[in-house]
């Protein structure tokens, strides 16, 4: 299998999000997602805090926004900061 490779240039102070799957299908009881959209608005209210508060934050929106309703999927995620 061949993977698509991309090339980026970091400056100091830029920031990696990554995540699976579980977290923007996340649903609630309605059937609603989370959606991209939704972590994609988190991330941007969220950029002034650090990494081990930004994993927190994104959890707990997710956790509010499922409610009771169980997952079917792992929700893992990862920040980091480039720091030159």
């Amino acid at each position: 299998m061949k993977f698509p490779e991309y090339d980026f240039m970091l400056k100091p102070g830029d920031r990696i999000f990554l995540y699976t799957d579980g977290l923007v299908e996340a649903k609630r009881s309605d059937g609603e997602r989370y959606s991209v959209e939704r972590m994609i608005s988190v991330l941007n209210e969220s950029k002034s805090i650090g990494n081990s508060e930004l994993i927190q934050v994104m959890k707990n929106s997710v956790d509010e926004f499922a409610g009771a309703e169980p997952q079917f999927d792992d929700i893992t995620m990862l920040s980091f900061e480039y720091l030159g």
